[in-house]
């Protein structure tokens, strides 16, 4: 069902089918699939320090959402 991809990096960790475990719903569950950096936060780095800049508003719209999806965060920065 779930192919295995050819050539695999080695240094990555096994991951097998489902990725995300079962939710008991009542009824069709949709999940929202949210990118967080530069999507819900912001990070900067000065000469001294790295800063993380809430977008506003995000807390109260994850609260919101999450009464209807099932929310995924992810990210691709390092």
């Amino acid at each position: 069902m779930f192919p295995s991809p050819p050539v695999r990096d080695e240094t990555l960790p096994i991951t097998v089918p489902p990725f995300l475990p079962q939710i008991p719903s009542i009824g069709p569950q949709y999940t929202l699939v949210l990118d967080l950096d530069e999507t819900l936060i912001h990070y900067y780095e000065t000469e001294t320090e790295g800063h993380i800049l809430v977008r506003p508003g995000c807390e109260t719209m994850l609260k919101a959402l999450s009464q209807h999806y099932e929310i995924v965060v992810f990210t691709a920065a390092m």
